[in-house]
């Protein structure tokens, strides 16, 4: 039996698939998958079931329905190790039985080979963990208390990626990972470290015009939602951009020529131009910061 909950919930067994989904079986299904290994209160179910108002028989109608579903999945032929406790509910399930398990088993090997020097063997283990993932954790599914949870593990996810990333990048595998880069920034582009990751291997696939704009449109989008500037890796990538690029000669012309110079000229004046914006920013910043100071309240 496999369960898997590194997307919509699913139940396999052999090759059929055990269809949960609309049922209070289901979401208490996936609370105790979330939480495999840990005690889970029959509150807290409560409190994901019928939310603040709960009805006066609701804890027995939690321990109905894990009864309904151990029962549901034996008449499957599958067994569920959960046993209830005083405290609650303990489901232990072994790491071949759950996805989000076999994930972050593989993502450990993966990290033991890159620490170890050996990036190009920790590749594929990282490949074929983040290929565990069909979607969001649970998707479709309200699990109320439980969400801290599913948001852990879509952070080691993109936890996950950045490490792939940063190695395939050092292999100098710009082309294989600037698609997978360029989805990942799109889902998640406050990430900054994602957004410089994108950057360089736009730069390493010849596109650094398109690797400066995106960090032009990430900046006003981190100044406009949050009034954040860049932060100090995304300022480095791109101040590295710059400077490789002014420093390229034009492939197509003797770098004697005008042209050439003009294009040189033209990529400094863009560099100081952005370093002299900077500078204004922060000092229009400081300005209004003092004012406020000295402005005595209403």
């Amino acid at each position: 039996m496999l369960f898997e909950i590194l997307g919509p919930l699913r139940c396999v067994s052999g090759s059929a698939e055990i269809d949960l989904s609309g049922r209070r079986e289901g979401r208490i299904l996936a609370a105790l998958l979330l939480s495999a290994e840990q005690v889970v209160s029959a509150h807290r179910l409560v409190e994901m079931l019928w939310g603040e108002e709960p009805p006066a028989t609701a804890r027995q109608q939690v321990q109905n329905c894990v009864t309904g579903l151990v029962r549901l999945l034996r008449d499957r032929g599958v067994r569920l190790p959960v046993r209830r406790l005083e405290a609650g509910y303990l489901l232990t399930l072994g790491g071949e039985h759950l996805d989000a398990a076999a994930f972050q088993d593989e993502v450990a090997r993966a990290r033991e080979r890159a620490a170890a020097g050996r990036p190009g063997a920790a590749v594929p283990v990282f490949r074929s963990a983040l290929g565990r993932w069909r979607g969001p954790v649970l998707l479709g599914m309200d699990l109320g208390p439980f969400g801290p949870a599913t948001a852990r593990l879509e952070e080691l996810r993109l936890t996950a990626a950045e490490h792939l990333f940063d190695l395939e990048l050092g292999l100098g595998r710009h082309r294989e990972v600037v698609a997978d880069l360029a989805a990942e920034v799109g889902a998640n582009p406050s990430r900054e470290r994602l957004v410089a990751q994108y950057m360089r291997a736009l730069a390493g696939c010849g596109r650094a015009a398109e690797a400066l704009t995106v960090f032009h449109r990430i900046a006003r989008m981190l100044w406009t939602e949050h009034a954040i500037e860049p932060g100090a890796e995304l300022r480095s990538v791109q101040l590295a951009i710059l400077r490789t690029t002014a420093a390229a000669k034009p492939a197509a012309e003797p770098p004697a020529t005008a042209a050439g110079d003009r294009y040189r000229q033209l990529l400094t004046a863009v560099a100081r131009a952005e370093a002299a914006r900077r500078q204004l920013e922060l000092a229009i910043r400081a300005a209004h910061d003092v004012t406020r100071a000295a402005t005595p309240p209403a």
